[in-house]
């Protein structure tokens, strides 16, 4: 989901994702998903060899989730130190038929 700023009210950001002119309070959107999102499994990232690429996806029982958008630096999981390296440019929240359309996730298994 693109979130275009919308200004902030009580200081919290408003977003107009749909642009109907009602917005989002986006800090009650994550508080929300903080207390509620429970990880199905360990999530995926998007690179061939299962422990980096430009993407890491993770999803709950129903399939809704968050996948995070490398930056300059990709992620890499780190087996030893158990220790996840990389830049963040987004984060995407969703369900897993908006990521299969929309992200570049690897083809290698489903997320």
């Amino acid at each position: 989901m693109n979130l275009p700023l919308g200004g902030a009210t009580h200081g919290h950001h408003n977003y107009d994702a749909d642009k109907n002119g009602t917005g989002l309070d986006f800090t009650k959107f994550i508080d929300k998903f903080d207390t509620s999102f429970v990880a199905a499994g360990y999530g995926e990232f998007s690179g061939a060899n299962g422990i980096s690429g430009k993407q890491y996806a993770t999803v709950d029982a129903v399939k809704t989730g968050v996948i995070f958008d490398a930056g300059k630096t990709d992620w890499s999981y780190n087996t030893t130190t158990h220790q996840v390296s990389g830049s963040l440019s987004a984060l995407r929240f969703g369900s897993k038929q908006s990521w299969i359309r929309q992200a570049t996730l690897s083809s290698r298994r489903p997320i």
